[in-house]
């Protein structure tokens, strides 16, 4: 037949494979990290726990992490458009050939129909040109598709490659975060940690603060009895010195009466003596001589019995005096030593109490410095992989979008062949 009409058609490249203008569509499955929601319990002394959700930042980073995972599904469903939309296309192309290649094979039967009649010059002549404008579309649809392939084929090239650079990302950011969430278990490890510290603190403080109690307590019943047995003391001599009164008025009431009755004798025995002084003048002059050595004698007695009494009692006061300084001096050194070992009690419990303070608020402090630098490190990694991961979106997305101008425009040009 192509004798005949005089036109050599190319012959159409035919692949051995049947799904040659099917797009191949890469299945990708991205990482989906879903952070597990940790709360933080603490637990106090008297067995109380509370709640607490975690902070605002790791819940930020989740939502970041959460848009950009549905970014790329958003656009992973435009490239499955595209890609779709591509295929639609060539299989449209491949009906408009299979229809070129019926409507020759309609024309050269038409043409061997008719080659007696007298228009077949004419009719040739516009076969020859329609199938030579059929011969140039289906060239340059073969050129369109050829490089409709190598654009396809890079493509996926690049889509491969950014999903491997996507896929490392997703993979670092799933390390960062696993090392977040140990460092947090760490952390909320270190803080349990200083918590059972504080309560052990806080336990043997109140232990201290009973002894020092009862220590107390115990010092005021001891004082309370000293001033007790120093009451008991200060009565005792107020009764010793009272009765030591009594019997000193006793006494001198005693001696007065006596001297009283001396008196009386005395009187009676010079009335006696003035009564028979003129009978009796000699007599009464020995009389008189040897009364007045008894009288003496009786005084002398009676005062040396007197200042013997006196002094008898001045040492049983001074005896009981000393007694009772002795007791009394005993008692404030008692207190004294009892006071000072108090004293070094409390000195010592203050610098005991203050040492582990001190040693805890240190080991806390350290603690704290070391948790705060761990989650500053975290958050700079997480962040660093989260800007990345943002660019290397944001190159995906642009190329798609180019791609996509390019294939809009290729379609409007076949379109407008077609």
């Amino acid at each position: 037949m192509a004798t005949q009409t005089g036109v050599v058609l190319p012959q159409i490249r035919r692949s051995h494979h049947k799904n040659q203008f099917e797009v191949v569509e890469q299945e990708y499955d991205a990482i989906r990290v879903q952070s597990p929601r940790r709360k933080i319990v603490t637990t106090y002394d008297d067995g109380r726990s509370v709640v607490t959700p975690k902070s605002g930042r790791i819940m930020a980073l989740e939502d970041k992490v959460a848009k950009a995972l549905e970014q790329q599904t958003h656009v992973l469903s435009q490239q499955e458009q595209v890609a779709k939309a591509l295929s639609d296309q060539q299989r449209m192309t491949e009906g408009l050939i299979q229809k070129a290649f019926d409507n020759r094979e309609d024309f050269i039967e038409n043409l061997s129909r008719v080659q007696n009649d007298r228009l077949e010059e004419n009719t040739r002549h516009l076969l020859q040109n329609h199938i030579s404008y059929i011969t140039a579309i289906v060239s340059r649809l073969n050129k369109d598709i050829s490089t409709l392939e190598d654009e396809i084929r890079n493509r996926d090239m690049a889509v491969i490659g950014t999903n491997s650079a996507v896929g490392k990302i997703e993979v670092h950011q799933v390390t960062s975060l696993q090392d977040l969430r140990s460092r947090i278990v760490r952390c909320d490890q270190a803080l349990s940690k200083h918590t059972a510290d504080i309560g052990n603190c806080r336990s043997e403080i109140n232990v201290a603060v009973r002894e020092q109690q009862t220590m107390k307590e115990s010092l005021k019943e001891h004082i309370h009895r000293v001033e007790a047995e120093t009451l008991s003391m200060m009565g005792e001599l107020e009764r010793i010195h009272g009765e030591q009164n009594s019997e000193l008025n006793h006494m001198k009431k005693d001696t007065n009466r006596e001297l009283a009755l001396v008196g009386e004798r005395n009187s009676a025995i010079m009335s006696d003596v003035k009564a028979t002084l003129s009978a009796y003048k000699l007599s009464i002059e020995n009389d008189r001589d040897r009364f007045e050595e008894r009288v003496m004698s009786l005084l002398d007695r009676a005062t040396g019995n007197w200042t013997s009494l006196l002094e008898k009692v001045d040492k049983r006061i001074e005896d009981n005096v000393y007694s009772l300084e002795v007791r009394m001096q005993k008692l404030e050194e008692a207190l004294a030593y009892d006071r000072k070992i108090i004293s070094d009690l409390q000195a010592k419990v203050e610098t005991r109490i203050l040492q582990r303070l001190e040693t805890h608020t240190r080991h806390h402090q350290e603690e704290l410095a070391k948790a705060k630098r761990e989650f500053r490190e975290g958050f700079t990694s997480v962040h660093d992989s989260i800007s990345n991961a943002k660019k290397v979106l944001e190159g995906k997305s642009k190329l798609l979008e180019d791609k996509l101008k390019k294939d809009i425009n290729q379609v409007r040009k076949l379109v407008v062949l077609a």
